[in-house]
């Protein structure tokens, strides 16, 4: 186990950390056992020291896998195979949820020891709900692409922990089949073109490249993803390109949201109104970002995904009154938020305690509803390309 080091779960301040990984929990539960679990800070690589404080302070690591040994399909051979889970795996609390991302019916039952709510000040279930739904994507990697996720840990492993613990290549070729064969073939309607991407620095992984075209293989990606069609988007927040934005109090420098995506997507647009052609993207956000909506980091991220979203439609009305066109710019682009309601029923969990009047806990709570939190990272294009990520559209 590779868990991140969260800098917060100290015992003067929260052992579970302020963003309630329980990373401490977890090494104490796994003591004197045969699982090796080890805590990794976000080492800095060639910055300053100022950058490099914040990075191991306030930065995590935020790639998500589950690799497992499996058994083989359709073979008596007793080697075993390699499977592998990529996506929004947050094995952290209030991160298990049904489709139904029910707020008030699953306290006596699936979240009476996991509720999870952020979003007020002194939440607990003895408070009752809503909890915070949770809305995220993953996937299973069978075949050969598998086998690129346990190297990612490999490398990982090998940089932060060092040659010890992990099985040698010797060891697991006794075992596992590699390079492991493909589950379909390649005309199967159900197989996938599967290829992973990483974002991360030589600080964090044995043998960083250090060509810069293989560095930025990701960005040209998803650039060209964009390009060919898109688009329907679910990120957890939507900010970026902020060298586009139109903002006069400060610089794109001082936000460092530099990534090309929202940009990508405006110009997409563009190009297709020049061209005569219909194109429209669809993005769904939460409706704020985790944490109390008028504490200031919030009030913050707010603003710049409102100038992230303030530079794309300035993009597309531009374009449209160059052809003359008086059309509704969400016609072309639209965000969407989720949530959800549930009615009383009789025999759900009732809570000890009430939150203080007049709070947003408390009209929350008579109002029965709230928002669902998407954290599922992913990008959808024309049904020909689908990203599924663990990295956010944020300056990170």
């Amino acid at each position: 186990m590779f868990v991140w080091d969260d800098r917060t779960s100290v015992k003067a301040l929260r052992a579970d950390g302020l963003v309630a990984t329980n990373n401490q929990e977890i090494v104490y539960e796994f003591r004197n056992s045969r699982v090796q679990c080890f805590l990794c800070p976000r080492d800095s690589d060639d910055v300053s020291t100022v950058q490099g404080f914040q990075i191991k302070s306030m930065f995590t690591h935020h790639q998500k896998t589950i690799v497992v040994d499996s058994e083989m399909l359709e073979d008596d051979s007793q080697k075993r195979r390699i499977v592998s889970f990529v996506g929004g795996i947050d094995l952290c609390d209030g991160r298990y949820d049904t489709p139904d991302h029910s707020l008030f019916k699953t306290l006596d039952n699936i979240h009476n020891h996991d509720f999870h709510q952020p979003n007020f000040r002194g939440s607990s279930i003895r408070k009752g709900s809503p909890r915070e739904p949770w809305h995220d994507i993953h996937c299973k990697l069978e075949g050969p692409v598998a086998l690129d996720v346990l190297y990612n840990f490999e490398r990982r492993w090998n940089k932060q922990v060092g040659n010890k613990f992990l099985l040698t290549f010797n060891e697991l070729d006794r075992i596992i089949t590699r390079p492991p064969t493909p589950i379909t073939s390649t005309h199967d309607p159900e197989t996938w073109n599967v290829q992973i991407f990483r974002s991360i620095d030589s600080a964090a992984v044995e043998g960083f490249p250090h060509e810069n075209h293989k560095k930025a293989a990701k960005d040209h990606e998803e650039a060209s993803a964009i390009h060919k069609e898109a688009t329907e988007i679910g990120p957890v927040t939507e900010m970026g390109s902020s060298y586009g934005w139109n903002s006069k109090d400060m610089k794109d420098t001082d936000i460092g949201a530099l990534h090309l995506i929202p940009k990508e997507l405006s110009l997409k647009i563009v190009s297709k109104i020049e061209a005569g052609e219909r194109f429209t993207v669809y993005v769904v956000i939460p409706m704020w970002p985790k944490g109390i909506p008028e504490s200031a980091s919030v009030q913050a991220i707010l603003d710049w995904q409102r100038r992230t979203m303030e530079m794309m439609y300035i993009d597309i009305y531009d374009a449209l009154h160059a052809k003359g066109m008086n059309e509704n710019l969400r016609d072309y682009l639209t965000f969407f938020c989720l949530g959800n309601r549930d009615a009383q029923k009789d025999g759900e969990y009732v809570p000890i305690e009430k939150p203080d009047p007049g709070t947003n806990y408390h009209r929350a709570q008579l109002a029965r509803r709230f928002m669902i939190y998407v954290h599922a990272n992913m990008m959808i294009g024309k049904q020909y390309w689908l990203f599924m990520c663990t990295n956010k559209f944020t300056s990170n």
